[in-house]
């Protein structure tokens, strides 16, 4: 297992995050927790990201890994002078995740065992197989959507109505790293694991439950998901 790709597909959310933290005054309240603010800024990178490579492709330029990072530095700035600053944090604090307990401890080492078999591939969804992770790598290979691929008529398998937001992560973080890598693509699963466990957290907090109640949804939340996702093989599906 080469560690590249990994470190990559670890450092695709953290470059999502900061192209979408540009977006805070539209996402992030006052009141939001960082793990919080962190997820919806992942989500929004990812969006804009999309757009970004949908006017590539309108344009008929090439994905290249060095534009990429070149049109993302350059959103970042444009966003960081243009763009109106995210709300205050209450208090001016950075509202890290505090009273942590033994909830938090069972969600990350629910977190744990399905990164652990997702790297393994044992739970590797039939899904990324047979359409996201096989686009995503058509998508590496032709360096933009293939939708010539995806309109042929014998491609309904593959589900070309289907969103391409999940492959063209896979896509970009391929580029970036070099190749595609099956590896790397499940270590963003247990990110994006990783953040909707953040929003659970989050949702019982700003819910106003007590203590004993958002450590024992949050184990519960980790648990059924986990269990979900282990049990299914759901791991680099859009699920």
């Amino acid at each position: 297992m080469s560690a590249l790709p990994l470190l990559v597909a670890a450092a695709v959310p953290v470059l999502l995050g900061l192209l979408g933290s540009r977006l805070a005054a539209g996402l992030a309240a006052s009141r939001d927790g960082a793990l919080y603010r962190a997820t919806l800024y992942v989500l929004g990178g990812a969006v804009v990201l999309h757009l970004l490579l949908t006017l590539l492709d309108l344009a008929g330029i090439p994905w290249h890994p060095l534009l990429l990072v070149i049109l993302g530095i350059a959103l970042y700035v444009l966003g960081w002078r243009f763009l109106p600053r995210g709300p205050e944090r209450m208090g001016g604090r950075t509202n890290f995740p505090s009273g942590l307990g033994w909830g938090d401890g069972i969600a990350l080492f629910v977190l744990a065992a399905f990164t652990l078999l997702a790297l393994s591939h044992w739970i590797t969804f039939s899904d990324f197989v047979f359409h996201w992770g096989l686009k995503g790598r058509r998508f590496f290979v032709a360096r933009g959507v293939d939708y010539t691929y995806l309109a042929r008529r014998w491609n309904w398998v593959i589900h070309p109505d289907y969103p391409n937001l999940l492959p063209e992560i896979y896509a970009v973080t391929a580029l970036l790293a070099g190749r595609f890598d099956l590896s790397a693509m499940m270590l963003e699963a247990s990110v994006f694991f990783a953040l909707l466990l953040a929003v659970a957290r989050e949702g019982l907090r700003q819910g106003g439950a007590g203590r004993f109640t958002r450590q024992a949804g949050l184990a519960l939340i980790a648990c059924a998901a986990g269990a979900y996702g282990i049990g299914s093989l759901l791991a680099g599906g859009a699920d």
